[in-house]
């Protein structure tokens, strides 16, 4: 029954003092649960300064790794509620949002698109959200991890494969921002500027292209390509908690365990050119 109650209710933040390395233990720390935060308030203030973790009866160290002022280590259970974003709705876990995740304690179910997602374009690329939801064993807690996948024009310029994000730059008229895709640079030039409100970014005016829609087959099959991708997590990876069991991820590892990159699906509208799929 207790461990019930520690599973759904999440973590709680619990404020002690001390100096030195002498960590509180025994009596002085039987309130606290497996998994709360604990903060010594004689060195808490800057981010992640003076916060600890529980378990085992012990007060823990964060792991530094992602993020190095301090993030939630690998082994922290993850609550079946929320899966840990009362950590950083509640302020208990400043600087990042990062949660662990273990592939192999998790079963992946159905991948699909954002309601509502705009699937026209008139530009080098569209990123559209695709949403897959996993379904832990354990407890059937669900997930649901969202990724934008990149539908690249290529017959204007748009890249080919998965790629990294670089720099960019302008001269008050045109803007320019390249990628890397298979170690070589390639320079994506446009144009930016508010209109009615919002920014918006177009093609420079030496390139046109008709408003392009994106198909259902190629959702499909950027679909089957996303969801073969994530057999190259590694043991375990960080997500970005954005809500309540609602996670996300910027990039994807297109070789076991490594090289993460932007996930290109790369489409033509000139028959003459083959479609070539990035599935690995």
């Amino acid at each position: 029954m207790i461990q019930y109650y520690l599973i759904t209710m999440g973590p709680k933040l619990v404020e002690l003092k001390w100096e030195g390395d002498q960590r509180p233990h025994g009596d002085a720390v039987l309130h606290i649960n497996d998994y709360d935060i604990v903060v010594n308030e004689h060195k808490a203030g800057y981010r992640n300064n003076g916060v600890y973790i529980f378990k085992d009866g012990k007060i823990c160290d964060l792991a530094y790794s992602p993020d190095d002022y301090g993030c939630l280590p690998e082994w922290v259970k993850l609550s079946k509620h929320d899966f840990g974003y009362s950590y950083f709705s509640e302020c208990m876990i400043a600087h990042n949002s990062y949660v662990p995740f273990n592939p192999s304690e998790w079963i992946m179910g159905e991948s699909y698109l954002e309601t509502p997602s705009s699937l026209k374009f008139q530009f080098y690329y569209k990123a559209v959200p695709i949403i897959t939801d996993f379904y832990r064993k354990e407890d059937g807690a669900t997930i649901k991890l969202t990724i934008n996948v990149m539908f690249s024009l290529t017959d204007i310029g748009g890249p080919t494969d998965h790629m990294t994000e670089g720099g960019g730059g302008g001269n008050g008229s045109e803007n320019y921002r390249y990628y890397y895709v298979n170690g070589e640079k390639i320079t994506l030039r446009y144009k930016s500027g508010f209109e009615n409100g919002c920014y918006i970014t177009t093609l420079p005016d030496n390139i046109t292209c008709p408003e392009v829609v994106i198909s259902k087959s190629e959702i499909n099959d950027a679909i089957t390509m996303l969801r073969k991708l994530f057999s190259n997590f590694g043991d375990t990876e960080y997500l970005d908690c954005v809500g309540p069991c609602k996670v996300s991820l910027d990039t994807l590892p297109v070789k076991d365990g490594s090289d993460w990159k932007t996930i290109v699906f790369p489409i033509s509208r000139t028959a003459s050119k083959q479609r070539k799929y990035p599935f690995g």
